[in-house]
């Protein structure tokens, strides 16, 4: 587990070659499931989870802290975590 925050803003269509598990501290995270069009409002409390090749897109209107757990040590991720959607749809 690590704690993070996400600044305000917009976080395009992405996804993710591990599994996440978000624990949202602070402030409040929109999460757009883009295969079922479902957006989540999640607060303080509230548990998140992305399994890997799930394609979503996040908005923030205020800073967002988070205690994140990942399937994969923190320590091996590559500097962009966030993969484009024709990476997607490429290794399927």
């Amino acid at each position: 587990m690590m704690e993070f925050v996400l600044e305000p803003g917009e976080r395009d269509s992405h996804w993710h070659d591990f599994y996440a598990q978000d624990y949202v501290l602070e402030g409040e995270l929109a999460l757009l499931d883009e295969a079922s069009g479902i957006e989540y409002r999640c607060g303080p409390g509230s548990r998140v989870i992305v399994p890997p090749r799930t394609l979503h897109s996040e908005k923030m209107e205020h800073p967002v802290k988070l205690m994140i757990g990942l399937s994969i040590d923190p320590a091996t991720l590559p500097e962009n975590i966030n993969l484009s959607p024709a990476d997607l749809k490429q290794g399927s």
